[in-house]
């Protein structure tokens, strides 16, 4: 299901002109030796019509940091990146990985820079508690986003290629009790989980409703 889920489309066009609402979701898969530390940022635009409200979310940035940053390093990279002057007159919210090599660059964000995010520790196994999320729970929800017609990820962003690589990558293994497990058959997997992150922040603002799978595209269309 997810082979050429992420489909090549031009480049996105701003559009302004209607009464409008936006926040930005920020995923940050940390990393130190193995992978890289990735942010993967998702814009979401709400306009108004007759029938109500209506939203799209585009990603709008992913980066990565150089392999092998000290922790201090890493955490005031992302509290200068959560800084910028895109943010500062929006809602921001960011999902950060606290699992693992991410716990102290999670601590460190919070008791240093006073940064406010929703810590995620990411687990084996299925499903979710408080703020504890299976792998398999993120990538589900991905698949669950790829049908969504509002979900766009622009093809002239730099790492949209690899991007791209990375979720045709995840296979569909059936568990010998019959669930379905999620396995992602690439050395690395920063900018996949780091968008399941920035899309577990959406999660939250939205009900799921089913669309089409093409999340590249031109231009938002408001019809």
């Amino acid at each position: 299901m997810f082979k050429d889920a992420l489909m090549l489309a031009p480049k996105f066009q701003k559009l302004t002109e209607w009464p409008r609402r936006e926040s930005y979701y920020v995923g940050v898969d940390l990393a130190k030796s193995v992978d890289r530390t990735c942010l993967t940022t998702i814009h979401k635009r709400e306009w108004k019509t007759l029938k109500g409200w209506k939203s799209s979310y585009t990603v709008t940035n992913i980066t990565q940091f150089p392999p092998k940053l000290e922790y201090l390093e890493q955490a005031k990279r992302i509290s200068e990146y959560l800084d910028k002057d895109t943010f500062r007159d929006v809602k921001v919210h960011a999902c950060v990985d606290a699992s693992g090599v991410g716990a102290p660059v999670a601590e460190i964000l919070r008791d240093e820079f006073g940064l406010k995010f929703r810590p995620i520790v990411i687990t084996s196994g299925d499903g979710k508690k408080n703020n504890r999320y299976s792998r398999n729970w993120l990538i589900t929800n991905l698949a669950i986003w790829l049908r969504k017609p509002n979900f766009k990820v622009p093809m002239d962003l730099e790492e949209a290629g690899a991007l791209r690589r990375e979720v045709e990558a995840i296979e569909e293994v059936e568990s010998q009790s019959g669930t379905i497990i999620y396995k992602v058959n690439t050395p690395h997997d920063d900018r996949l989980m780091s968008l399941c992150l920035a899309l577990l922040g959406c999660t939250r603002s939205e009900a799921f409703s089913s669309g089409v799978t093409d999340i590249f595209f031109s231009h938002l269309r408001l019809t």
